[in-house]
């Protein structure tokens, strides 16, 4: 199981379609955003897992108007639909480090939405080992060819759409602002290859949606004292103490959500797209695809911070020990 959160780092500044209605919404004279409408970006965050390459094809966002509220056009007229404007194949893994593909951008009615669906269908990847494997009925691109019989199991959701979850079970959208949202795409639970006889990988999605405004970060510095002792391999690699710094996932828990980061060679951390309240910090295990599991006993210092709108906290972690267990 990839116990890694995938984070997708794609801009999709949104080009909205309404459902039964035209594709455009003006934006009013001289470029304003008229009050009963937003311009929503839509944004998916990339964290690296435990694969060479991860590529998926998004066809559309949808976005449900809450029960019962006016929409600004028509009542009949509650669902949105963001298009991206290339259905070129996106690698994941190499969007990271802040780095934004934008793809369109439009106007939607502003209001709240009390769903968001992500369809994504197509999907292939590479694990470390090289083997390409991809979801039944993908179109690869043509210098890609699958590797082995077995493919991506995806659920049937991707046809209707995978969920997102909100907080408050909600997205409220401001007239006549600018707004972006935040996919968390969570690959330790999205991506599982399972353990035993069959060997198959697992593709059920599950993701967070943030308004980037309301969301923070939590930073600081990971150290290993020199008496650790390192694994001598884990994944099929031999760990470094540089290459061990990297493979740390810190973790934020506020209640059933979880937030994961990455930390670099030198050390250093970031948890993205946190929300205001108090996060309690720990560590997650690592899975390779050859089936190794490294984990890492580690405090941190504060165990817990408080987050504030639109402000940052900081909590360094101390390594004591770090363990692989060799898939036999």
């Amino acid at each position: 199981m990839l116990q890694r959160k995938l984070a997708l780092l794609l801009s999709l500044a949104a080009s909205a379609v309404l459902l039964a209605a035209c594709d455009n919404t003006p934006t009013g004279p001289a470029g304003r955003i008229p009050k009963t409408s937003a311009v929503l970006t839509v944004h998916l965050t990339d964290a690296p897992g435990d694969l060479a390459q991860a590529w998926v094809k998004i066809e559309k966002i949808v976005l449900s108007k809450a029960a019962g509220e006016p929409d600004t056009l028509a009542d009949s007229m509650t669902v949105v639909t963001i298009v991206p404007a290339s259905d070129d194949w996106v690698n994941l893994l190499a969007l990271t480090g802040g780095v934004a593909d934008s793809v369109a951008t439009d106007t939607i009615p502003a209001g709240s939405f009390r769903r968001v669906q992500l369809y994504v269908c197509e999907m292939y990847i590479v694990t470390e080992s090289g083997e390409v494997i991809a979801t039944p009925g993908a179109e690869l691109p043509d210098s890609v060819e699958a590797s082995t019989s077995d493919r991506l199991k995806l659920t049937s959701q991707c046809h209707s759409g995978f969920k997102v979850n909100l907080p408050g079970d909600s997205l409220g959208l401001t007239g006549g602002a600018t707004q972006t949202l935040v996919l968390d795409f969570d690959a330790g639970r999205s991506f599982v290859h399972q353990a035993g006889k069959s060997g198959q990988w697992i593709v059920t999605p599950v993701l967070q949606g943030t308004l980037k405004a309301q969301a923070s970060a939590i930073t600081g510095a990971v150290a290993a004292d020199t008496t650790v002792h390192l694994p001598v391999l884990c994944g099929g690699d031999s760990l470094t103490l540089a290459k061990l710094l990297g493979k740390f996932v810190p973790t934020a828990t506020k209640a059933d959500t979880v937030r994961t980061g990455t930390t670099t060679a030198s050390g250093t951390y970031r948890i993205s797209n946190v929300l205001p309240g108090t996060w309690t910090l720990g560590v997650d295990k690592v899975g390779f695809a050859n089936g190794d599991t490294l984990s890492f006993t580690a405090v941190a210092n504060p165990a817990t911070v408080n987050i504030l709108a639109g402000t940052s906290a900081t909590s360094n972690y101390a390594v004591s020990a770090a363990t692989c267990k060799v898939k036999v």
